[in-house]
């Protein structure tokens, strides 16, 4: 109910999203709803190979010299290319850009230990025009949600 909060969300049919600067609540579209139900999976990178129609391996160096993974996944609506750290395996960064050549560009950190899994508990999201930061003080799996968080807000 915050009118400067925003969000992105799906029920597993619809979708729906609330911006920054207040235009309110709107509906996603088809593209945009394929795409909020595949970054929502927190586990993406382990599977990478079943969700792209094909794949590349590159080496990247930075400036500083260091050395990580980036793997180009093609998809059907289009391009992403994850960063993994070259010590740790872990996901630094993902590049997708859109068919239309909008690129969103999330960057994980934080990593803690969860349940036994290496999580990133601060993720920073970067589209044309904004940047914006989520961090977690604590992040739980398999809890019981009841189905009323899923729903659409009114406004």
């Amino acid at each position: 109910g915050d009118v400067e909060g925003s969000g992105r969300a799906s029920d597993g049919r619809i979708g729906w999203d609330k911006n920054f600067v207040g235009t309110g609540l709107r509906d996603l579209t088809a593209i945009e709803l394929v795409e909020v139900k595949r970054t929502a999976d927190p586990f993406r990178p382990a599977h990478l190979l079943a969700t792209c129609s094909t794949v590349d391996l590159e080496e990247r160096r930075d400036a500083s010299g260091a050395t990580s993974q980036l793997v180009r996944c093609d998809l059907a609506d289009g391009v992403e290319r994850w960063t993994f750290n070259s010590v740790t395996g872990l996901a630094d960064r993902l590049d997708a850009t859109s068919p239309g050549g909008r690129t969103m560009t999330i960057i994980y950190d934080d990593y803690r230990r969860v349940d036994g899994l290496l999580t990133p508990f601060r993720e920073r999201i970067a589209v044309p025009g904004a940047t914006v930061t989520y961090a977690a003080n604590t992040i739980s799996y398999n809890e019981t949600v009841p189905d009323s968080v899923f729903a659409k807000p009114l406004r």
